[in-house]
C-alpha cells in the first residue's frame, strides 16, 4: 500500500544530507541485470526455478559423466563443449541473478503479523495486509533504518510507523530478525529512489502518529542495529549467501573440471602416450585349396621367412621354409611383410611359424608368432565341402569406456566353445576408427598408428593368427559417412588400409581397387566397395557402386562360379530400407538397390545372401523387391551401440529376426551344398538360429 507524501518545503523542513555514495549508483547494476526478467518472474518464482535448475544441472552432470564412461566417444566430444558452457552460465546465474531466498529460505526467521485494528478506530492499518505485511515502494517499514554512523547523529536515525498501527507509539520494538544482506538487497531493489535534489530524507516517508492528518514524521530510536541505513556507503554484495550457495559455486567448477580431464584422456591420451610402435603379429589372409596368404609386422628382426608343415601326418611331416626370406627393414615399410604359402593339400590342416631369417630361429611373441589353418576344398569335392566362416564389422577397442578392455567379441570367438569351428572370417569395415574421438591428422603416421593400435590388443592377435581373414573398408577406416570418393583423407586411407589389411585379399577385379570375389566351396562372395564411387544420394541416377562396379558384379551374378551353390554379396552398409533414419545405407540409392535386385530376378540367379554391418545392431529381412534374397546383418563386433533402435519393421522388407540391441555381435553361417545356418552370438549366447535350404 502506498502512501502519498506531500512535497516538503524548505522553510518547514530542513534538506537532508546527502549521502557519501547514491543509491541509484549502488544499485543500477544489480537493477539493470535484473530488469529483462524481474518484472513476468517475479523472486518467489525465481527461486523454485533456480532450484530446479540446480537439481537439473547436476543430473546433467552425473549422465554426462556416466556417458563419458559407459558411452562412445563421438557423442561426448560433440556434446560435452555445449554442455560445459551451459554449466558455466548456469553458475554465472546462481552467483549474480538467483534470488538470495533461493538459499536463504531457511536462515531467515519470519517476523511476526502485526495486530488487527482496534474495531473502533476507523482507520485501516496501512503496515499489515496479510502475513508478509504490506510494503512500501516495496519494502517493509519495519526493516527500514538509517545510518549510524558517518555524518549522520544518532538523532537522525530514525525509524518510521505509521499513525494507524497497532498499539501506537508505546508498541514495544518489533523482533530483530537475521535477514541476509542479500536479502535486503534483493528488497532495496524494489525501493524508489529519488533524483538528486528531490526528496529523498526518510522523514517525509511516514505520518507522524501524534498529528493526526499531517505528514510530519515522528523519529523511533532504531530496534534493527544490524540492518544497514539506506545512506551508507554501499556495502560489496559477499560472494556466499549459504552453505547451498557455496557447495553449487564450488562443485559446478569441480564437475567440469572433472569432466573436461576425462574428455582429454578419453580423446588424446591413447594417441599421445599409447606406444604401438614395437607391436609383434603376424595374421592370415586368403586361403585356397593350394595356397595361403600370411602377413606379419615384426620390428627389430630385418628378414623373416615362415616355417610350414601339414597337422595331423604320422610320422610327422618335415618342415618347408620360404624363401628367400622377406626383407621388412627397408625404410617406410613399416616392419610389414607378407608371404604366400604356395604347394598345399586341399581340405588340410597346417601349422605355421614366424622364424628369422638369418639364424632360422623362431620369432618370440605374445600370443605366439604361429598357428594353424586349413585349406579349402577342392572345386571337384564342392558337394561334400562345408565352410564355417565368421562375420561382422565395427571393433573400437576398451568400449565402452571404463567399463570394457581390449575387444570382447574377438575374445570371445578366440576363447568360447560355440565359435571354435570357425576357419574364416568376413570383415565388412571399420575395423579402425580414425575420426572417433578425433581425427588427429592426414598422414600415413597416424593413419598406422590406428592399424597398430588394434592389433596391440592381444585377442586381435589371437584370432588373427588362427583365422583367415578378409577385408573391405567402410566409412571410419577414412571418415564418418565417406562420400567424397578420392579426396583427401581417402589417398592415405586407403593406402595405409592396403597395406595392413587388403594385402592379404585376393586379387582385386582391377588395379587400383579393392572390389573382389572368391571362392570357398561351397560359397562364392563378392566384396563390395560401398564408399569410393557414391553420388549424392536421393536422386533418380544416385549410384552407390559406380557404373564399373555395378557392371562387374552384374557379370559375377551370371557367370558359372566353379564349386558354387551360394552366392554372398558382402556390403559394408545394409542394404535393406529398414534402416533409414539417414543415406549412408543403401536407402539412399533405393533406385540402384531395385535394379540390382530385380536383375537378380530377372536373370534367375538362386540362392543368393546378402551379408552386411554398420549399424552397431542386429537384423535380419528378406529384400521386398525380390523377396527370394535374404539380407543378414550383424554388428558391432565389440564397440558402442545406442539405446534407441531406428530399425523400422514396417519400412517395406519383411523382417526375419531382430533382437534386442548390444555392444557385441558375432555372425556365423555354417555353409553346405543344400543348405546354409545363420547363428548370431551376442556376447554371451546363440541369440538366433536360421536355416535357408537351397533352391
Amino acid at each position: 500500500m502506498a502512501i502519498a507524501i506531500p512535497p516538503s518545503s524548505p522553510s518547514s523542513q530542513s534538506p537532508s544530507p546527502q549521502p557519501p555514495h547514491s543509491r541509484t549508483a549502488m544499485c543500477s547494476a544489480r537493477t539493470s541485470a535484473k530488469a529483462c526478467f524481474g518484472k513476468c518472474c517475479p523472486p518467489t518464482r525465481r527461486c523454485a526455478a533456480t532450484t530446479c535448475i540446480v537439481v537439473c544441472s547436476t543430473l546433467v552432470h552425473i549422465l554426462g559423466i556416466a556417458a563419458t564412461c559407459f558411452a562412445p566417444a563421438r557423442p561426448i566430444v560433440w556434446t560435452l563443449p555445449p554442455l560445459l558452457v551451459v554449466s558455466l552460465i548456469l553458475t554465472t546465474y546462481l552467483f549474480f541473478f538467483a534470488p538470495p531466498s533461493a538459499y536463504n529460505r531457511g536462515n531467515a526467521r519470519k517476523q511476526p503479523p502485526s495486530p488487527s485494528q482496534s474495531p473502533g478506530s476507523g482507520t485501516a492499518s496501512p503496515v499489515r495486509s496479510g502475513p508478509t505485511g504490506a510494503r512500501v515502494f516495496g519494502i517493509d517499514p519495519e526493516t527500514i533504518a538509517t545510518q549510524r554512523s558517518g555524518s549522520y547523529s544518532p538523532t537522525s536515525a530514525t525509524r518510521r510507523r505509521t499513525s494507524g498501527s497497532a498499539g501506537g507509539p508505546n508498541r514495544p520494538p518489533a523482533p530483530e530478525t537475521s535477514d541476509s544482506l542479500g536479502s535486503l538487497l534483493d528488497a532495496l531493489d524494489h525501493m524508489h529512489v529519488s533524483a538528486p535534489g528531490t526528496t529523498s530524507s526518510t522523514q517525509n516517508l511516514l505520518p507522524d502518529p501524534t498529528r493526526s492528518g499531517s505528514a510530519a514524521a515522528t523519529a523511533l530510536p532504531p530496534t534493527h542495529q544490524h540492518i544497514p541505513s539506506l545512506g551508507q556507503a554501499p556495502r560489496t554484495r559477499p560472494w556466499y549467501r549459504s552453505w547451498r550457495h557455496i557447495l553449487c559455486l564450488v562443485l559446478n567448477p569441480l564437475i567440469m573440471l572433472m569432466w573436461l580431464v576425462l574428455l582429454i584422456y578419453i580423446v588424446f591420451f591413447p594417441y599421445w602416450f599409447r606406444n604401438v610402435d614395437k607391436v609383434t603379429f603376424v595374421r592370415l589372409g586368403h586361403v585356397t585349396d593350394t595356397s595361403c596368404h600370411v602377413a606379419f609386422r615384426t620390428p627389430g628382426t630385418s628378414k623373416v621367412a615362415v616355417q610350414f608343415r601339414p597337422l595331423d601326418v604320422n610320422p610327422p611331416a618335415s618342415w618347408t621354409t620360404t624363401s628367400p626370406p622377406m626383407d621388412v627393414s627397408a625404410a617406410g615399410s613399416d616392419a610389414l611383410g607378407n608371404v604366400e604359402l604356395t604347394g598345399l593339400a586341399p581340405n588340410t590342416r597346417y601349422e605355421y611359424y614366424l622364424v628369422d631369417g638369418q639364424l632360422g630361429t623362431r620369432l618370440a611373441g605374445d600370443p605366439i608368432l604361429g598357428g594353424s589353418f586349413k585349406t579349402n576344398y577342392a572345386v571337384a569335392d564342392a558337394r561334400k565341402a562345408k565352410a564355417s566362416v565368421a562375420f561382422g564389422s565395427c571393433i573400437k577397442r576398451d568400449t565402452p569406456f571404463f567399463s570394457e578392455s581390449g575387444i570382447r567379441g574377438f575374445r570371445d570367438l578366440a576363447n568360447r566353445p560355440e565359435l571354435q569351428s570357425v576357419d574364416q572370417m568376413l570383415f565388412f569395415g571399420d575395423w579402425v576408427y580414425v575420426d572417433v574421438p578425433w581425427f588427429y591428422k592426414d598422414s600415413v603416421e597416424a593413419f598406422r598408428w590406428h592399424y597398430k593400435n588394434v592389433m596391440d590388443v592381444k585377442e586381435a592377435r589371437e584370432v588373427s593368427r588362427r583365422v583367415n581373414m578378409y577385408f573391405t573398408y567402410d566409412d571410419h577406416e577414412i571418415s564418418n559417412n565417406w562420400n567424397k570418393g578420392t579426396s583427401p583423407p581417402f589417398p592415405n586411407a586407403n593406402s595405409v588400409f592396403s597395406e595392413y589389411l587388403a594385402v592379404t585379399n585376393p586379387k582385386p577385379a582391377a588395379p587400383d581397387t579393392v572390389y573382389f570375389n572368391h571362392t570357398t566351396p561351397p560359397a562364392c562372395f563378392f566384396f563390395m566397395d560401398t564408399r569410393r564411387y557414391r553420388t549424392q544420394p536421393n536422386t533418380p541416377t544416385s549410384s552407390m557402386l559406380g557404373a564399373d562396379q555395378l557392371a562387374y558384379l552384374k557379370r559375377w551374378l551370371t557367370d558359372p562360379q566353379p564349386g558354387c551353390n551360394w552366392r554372398f554379396l558382402v556390403s559394408s552398409v545394409p542394404m535393406t530400407i529398414n534402416w533409414s533414419i539417414d543415406d549412408d545405407t543403401w536407402y539412399g540409392f533405393r533406385n540402384e538397390r531395385r535394379d540390382l535386385l530385380h536383375y537378380i530376378r530377372d536373370q534367375g540367379v538362386k540362392n543368393v545372401i546378402v551379408l552386411s554391418g554398420d549399424r552397431h545392431d542386429v537384423a535380419a529381412q528378406r529384400m521386398d523387391e525380390n523377396r527370394d534374397v535374404v539380407e543378414v546383418s550383424v554388428s558391432p563386433v565389440t564397440n558402442f551401440h545406442s539405446p534407441i533402435s531406428v530399425y523400422r519393421k514396417d519400412n517395406g522388407d519383411e523382417v526375419l529376426f531382430k533382437p534386442p540391441i548390444g555392444p557385441v555381435a558375432v555372425g556365423v553361417v555354417e555353409v553346405e551344398w543344400e543348405k546354409v545356418k545363420f547363428k548370431v552370438w551376442d556376447g554371451s549366447k546363440i541369440s538366433w538360429e536360421y536355416e535357408i535350404v537351397a533352391k
